[in-house]
């Protein structure tokens, strides 16, 4: 059992991956390996390093519920790979009834679970991101490009061809 999801939280990760599989098909026990469950939790621990704070905040659309879903969608995204594409059919007797399924693309499906368990994350990420605002970069220094000089910009005048002796400016 995982730390951040549960054996309840299991029907989800088969929905992710497609809503006509069930616990026959993909049973709780390949989910759980620590292949799929605990590598997306590890995944989804090492990008969120306050996730133990954030599972605690279990409102509709809080950041508990971000990491769940992160996990989740990661989980069903590497299970993906691994997911088979068997065509079933079936003949009834007394009439034939024949059953065929469309082939998934199951790597088109691993990438998008990955984007959407990204998208999760960042829900999460964005909000703990301190806000730098629009701060004009003020001043820079780079190798000129004309002759021996160095450049220094600031705003929209840039000074061309500074030759700096030996001992530098501070020396």
């Amino acid at each position: 059992m995982g730390q951040i999801i549960s054996q309840s939280d299991y029907v989800a990760v088969r929905a992710a991956l497609d809503l006509t599989l069930d616990s026959t098909i993909l049973p709780d026990s390949l989910i759980a390996l620590p292949i799929y469950e605990g590598v997306a939790e590890s995944d989804v621990m090492a990008e969120d390093t306050l996730w133990t704070s954030h599972i605690l905040d279990t409102s509709l659309g809080g950041a508990g519920q971000h990491v769940k879903n992160a996990v989740i969608y990661h989980c069903a995204a590497l299970l993906a790979l691994a997911m088979s594409n068997s065509v079933e059919s079936e003949a009834l007797p007394g009439g034939g009834y024949h059953y065929t399924r469309d082939k998934i693309d199951w790597e088109a499906r691993h990438h998008h679970l990955d984007s959407q368990a990204d998208r999760e994350l960042e829900a999460v990420l964005a909000v703990n991101q301190p806000d730098t605002g629009a701060m004009p970069t003020m001043f820079s220094l780079a190798r000129g490009g004309r002759g021996e000089g160095w450049q220094v910009g600031r705003g929209d005048v840039v000074v061309r061809d500074i030759t700096v002796e030996p001992g530098g400016l501070w020396g």
